[in-house]
């Protein structure tokens, strides 16, 4: 991602429905398991401009990382002890088995080595820790966005399954999410492939909402937060998991 990206995602990661929603859907599915996340260590892997870390102090000492100096600069400003570095994630400057949780929030289709990036997400979990991530769901919804915003792919159901148990890494829960809002979101990237203008370059397509719609979605994204765990949804924006070491994970059979 560019600075621009970077500084438009950092004016909008507080109020926006989009990532406010996102957070909701994962503090509900991280408070459904064992223990509350009380005492642990976590990893934001990709923590960006630090909205998604500052949720995660809820759960633990927090260590955000990211590629982009912009994006931990911005981070750096927000009030959150998280703690900040910079680096990559096919080579994690942490030991083996350091972490109870590290979160990969629309993070692994930015990396070109995805299995990569998820083998040393295995590296660095304690045994029973949990990652817990989002991707964009579905090839066809490719547009200017993806590309603006420096994405490698969108990612099937049957993908995401494939490249987490290649990782050494059992699903516990896989699930679409932010369903309702596909609908519009078919509308809006159609109608701005016919428009785009390649000459300008890719640029990222936040569309603003009146304030009352932008807090209908965020109590949508929350009521949906409620179902994720639960419901096997039919089809969504985004796609969730969890999923920890498969050798070392108790845990009841994976959801397909």
């Amino acid at each position: 991602m560019n600075e621009r990206e970077y500084r438009e995602m950092f004016t909008l990661e507080d109020t926006y429905w989009w990532f406010v929603g996102r957070r909701a859907i994962i503090r509900r599915l991280l408070r459904q398991l064992p223990g509350g996340g009380e005492h642990r260590r976590v990893l934001d892997l990709g923590c960006g401009t630090g909205a998604n870390a500052l949720m995660f102090t809820e759960f633990g000492s927090v260590i955000g990382l990211d590629v982009g100096s912009e994006a931990l600069r911005l981070a750096a400003t927000r009030p959150s002890a998280a703690w900040l570095t910079e680096g990559v994630a096919t080579r994690l400057p942490f030991r083996s088995q350091t972490f109870d949780l590290v979160a990969c929030l629309d993070v692994l289709e930015h990396v070109a080595d995805d299995l990569g990036a998820l083998r040393e997400t295995r590296r660095v979990l304690k045994q029973n820790g949990r990652l817990v991530m989002t991707v964009p769901a579905f090839s066809w919804l490719w547009s200017e966005h993806d590309e603006a915003l420096g994405h490698f792919r969108r990612y099937s159901h049957g993908e995401l399954l494939r490249v987490l148990r290649s990782a050494g890494l059992l699903p516990e829960l896989t699930n679409y999410a932010i369903c309702l809002p596909l609908i519009p979101a078919v509308i809006l990237r159609l109608m701005q492939n016919l428009v785009r203008r390649p000459e300008r370059g890719a640029q990222t397509k936040h569309l603003l909402l009146p304030p009352s719609l932008n807090r209908l979605l965020v109590r949508y994204l929350e009521f949906e937060g409620r179902w994720v765990h639960r419901h096997r949804l039919p089809f969504g924006v985004s796609l969730v998991a969890l999923a920890g070491p498969a050798e070392q994970l108790d845990t009841t059979p994976p959801i397909p």
